[in-house]
């Protein structure tokens, strides 16, 4: 139990300072001229200035709080190979011992498991656990940081702007690294791989082959060649031997819609950590392109609203629809310009700008239209006419097969 005065002045203490100033001044001048009650006058102008200083008499009693160390251990899937569990425990215990040695001292255990991050493919993560455990912690009280750890960790802080350079660590943090010395492992890494592609077309799935060998002036690529085989939907398609350490590219083939599952597999080396990370595979879903629909309906009827329906309800359609309500041969004098419903343009079909939109579509469909066959052949032999013209890469697209008699539906 501590015990002192504290003086908590009212006013601040350099009006407190002036003041005492001009009452000792005035107590000095009284004294010169030898007036009466001096010492009434000093009594007074002590006690004036006691309470404008409000001393207090406090009694503190402090309890000392221990000094509080973090032990994080690592416990992703990498520190599962061979006896690197049984080392985190072995150097775990031997810190616990250490620590009954100092009074006053906590050690708090952090074990970082498998993260959503290291599921994802980003990383080991242990700064981020370590922020949650110090969060309650005060500056001055945190004595230290020690992980245990193979030293695989992605996400430590980037160094401060400005001439350290250091990173924003919380405290001193040491290091007890797993595992032996001069271990190595090879790896096989996707560096980009689309999530989909056009069924018939190739994609590109860009990989590496990383060999990283420990020796006295660190972890360096090894620059040597490597066997890696190809497998698609479980089918070898082939093998080739690439070089360490930089970047190839796989052309697969998508030959059907839906997911087609890409795997990769390097050879093994003599002494590897683990033969875990020497295959990747990755999924590419194959998407067709949309199907080009002309839907041309003729005479009302009930199944009119059922084909639109049908075609809009499906989002791999592109839909074009014509409603021609008035045939070829009813021929009136009416002017053109005053018809709201016209024919359908039977003897402008060689216009060059409706044959490439024919000849564009994938499919035709003609709803309740008596005229349909004229129109058909004569569609069919503009198009076999101006396929090399208008159709893709200057030939008889699929797209131009559409007017054959199983395409045309009524």
């Amino acid at each position: 139990m501590m015990s002192q005065i504290v003086l908590s002045p009212f006013v601040p203490w350099a009006v407190l300072a002036v003041f005492a100033l001009l009452g000792s001044a005035l107590i000095g001048l009284s004294v010169w001229q030898r007036a009466r009650g001096i010492l009434l006058r000093i009594v007074c102008f002590a006690i004036l200035l006691l309470v404008l200083s409000n001393p207090r008499f406090i009694q503190e009693r402090r309890t000392p709080q221990p000094d509080i160390a973090i032990a994080v251990i690592d416990e992703s899937p990498s520190q599962s190979i061979e006896k690197r569990a049984a080392q985190n425990e072995q150097a775990l215990s031997a810190l616990r011992t250490a620590v009954k040695d100092y009074p006053n001292f906590e050690l708090r255990e952090v074990r970082v498991k498998a993260s959503s991050a290291e599921r994802e493919g980003d990383g080991t993560h242990l700064f981020g656990p370590l922020e949650q455990a110090i969060a309650d912690i005060p500056q001055n009280q945190l004595a230290g940081v020690m992980m245990i750890t193979d030293g695989q960790v992605h996400d430590v802080p980037k160094p401060r702007p400005g001439k350290t350079g250091k990173p924003p660590l919380p405290g001193p943090i040491h290091v007890l690294l797993t595992g032996q010395r001069n271990e190595s492992d090879r790896r096989l890494i996707i560096d980009k791989a689309p999530s989909y592609g056009l069924v018939g077309k190739e994609v590109q799935v860009v990989y590496r082959v990383e060999d990283r060998r420990a020796n006295a002036k660190g972890r360096q690529v090894v620059p040597e060649n490597a066997e890696v085989r190809f497998r698609v939907d479980g089918v070898e398609i082939g093998r080739t031997r690439v070089t360490v350490g930089q970047n190839h590219t796989l052309s697969v083939p998508l030959e059907h819609a839906g997911a087609t599952v890409v795997e990769l597999e390097v050879e093994a080396v003599p002494g590897e950590l683990t033969r875990l990370n020497n295959r990747a595979a990755v999924s590419v879903n194959g998407v067709r392109e949309r199907l080009r629909v002309v839907l041309i309906s003729g005479q009302p009827h009930v199944g009119e609203r059922t084909w639109r329906n049908l075609l809009k309800s499906d989002p791999a359609v592109d839909l074009v629809h014509f409603t021609i309500l008035r045939p070829p041969e009813k021929n009136d004098f009416t002017p053109l310009s005053e018809l709201s419903l016209i024919a359908f343009p039977v003897a402008n079909c060689s216009i060059r700008n409706f044959t490439s939109s024919i000849c564009s579509c994938s499919t035709a469909i003609w709803s309740a239209t008596s005229f349909r066959y004229s129109i058909w052949k004569k569609s069919r032999s503009i198009c076999a006419t101006a396929a090399p013209s208008y159709c893709p890469s200057g030939r008889s697209s699929p797209a131009c097969a559409a007017f054959s008699a199983r395409r045309w539906a009524v």
